[in-house]
């Protein structure tokens, strides 16, 4: 009896070694062999339970040690369950020296790039359309994430008259979840607004309330100090509190909703504030989840802006985002 225990334990032991394992996104884990890889699910035959099928949504990963070099590439390109930030998508033989998808844990290192063309109507100021270019490049690893972004934006009002507006932003975050720390650069120009400049420094703390692969919150406080003018005016220098809220969701592996809130308050004046609110969703288009379709709205309320001007601007937008990693 003794022998056959521990005969039945090594042979549990081995056959783990050699054996595919699935780890449930309720951290349980089912090892085996994969047979097939289905649309929705997947067929694992194992050691005592026979051949189970495992539905894909349920996935968080999968380790394959048994199986062929196709089924590998059918289940790393496989977006079912495979979340968009686990894999880039992208064939690389010159980083792997093979070609497979690079995964996030290789690439963490590197530049991630995106170029945002976007097409809009705003109500506020003027009821007018615009078309957008935005430029963005972010950097991330464990420890600390940089965000950069160039706007540039060509307005049309109904009387067909053009106007430009431009943005520059830097962000820094130093992570350390659920802690971390911000600083922001914010320098802009918008002729709706009779805004001849703002430069805007911001920084504070922020704190993660949910950080997982689908579903992120978190909310920020800190301060923030400005240099701006407005057209016919002194120039001022307004400094206060900053605010903010972010959160996103992605249903379905695939469909992501985002949110974005933020608040400033001039610390001298407590009637100057300004406020902003954007909600997209975003639409992957192919299935590396770096190209995608996002429709949203913006809205501003600045009550710096001057009398005549209207504090509450409104953009409706749909926007083709295009990524890329930098080689």
């Amino acid at each position: 009896m003794k022998l056959t225990f521990f005969t039945f334990l090594f042979t549990t032991f081995v056959s783990c070694l050699h054996a595919d394992m699935i780890y449930l996104k309720d951290k349980s884990v089912i090892n085996g062999e994969i047979l097939n890889n289905n649309t929705d699910d997947i067929e694992l035959k194992t050691p005592y339970l026979g051949v189970l099928k495992v539905e894909k949504k349920d996935v968080e990963k999968i380790d394959l040690t048994t199986g062929n070099e196709q089924m590998k590439a059918d289940l790393e390109t496989d977006t079912k369950y495979f979340n968009p930030n686990m894999i880039i998508w992208k064939y690389e033989k010159a980083l792997t020296g093979e070609n497979r998808p690079v995964t996030l844990e290789e690439d963490k290192n590197r530049w991630l790039y995106r170029f945002d063309l976007d097409w809009n109507s705003k109500n506020g100021n003027s009821t007018s359309r615009a078309i957008a270019g935005v430029f963005h490049a972010k950097y991330e690893d464990g420890n600390f994430r940089i965000n950069t972004s160039l706007e540039g934006e060509q307005e049309t009002v109904e009387e067909d008259e053009t106007q430009n507006n431009m943005k520059f932003l830097f962000q820094y975050e130093d992570k350390d979840e659920p802690h971390s720390w911000y600083s922001t650069t914010e320098a802009r120009y918008n002729k709706a607004q009779d805004l001849e400049y703002r430069v805007s420094e911001s920084a504070g703390y922020v704190h993660y309330f949910q950080k997982d692969s689908d579903l992120e919150l978190r909310l920020r406080a800190g301060g923030f100090v400005s240099a701006e003018r407005f057209l016919g005016q002194d120039e001022t220098y307004p400094a206060g509190v900053d605010l903010g809220f972010y959160g996103f969701y992605i249903f379905k592996n695939t469909w992501k909703v985002v949110s974005d809130l933020g608040y400033k308050l001039d610390a001298g004046d407590d009637e100057n504030y300004d406020s902003y609110f954007e909600s997209y969703l975003e639409i992957p288009l192919k299935s590396d989840k770096l190209w995608s379709l996002k429709l949203g709205m913006r809205s501003e309320y600045d009550n710096q802006v001057p009398e005549d001007i209207e504090k509450l601007e409104t953009r409706y937008y749909l926007r083709l985002s295009m990524g890329w990693f930098a080689i």
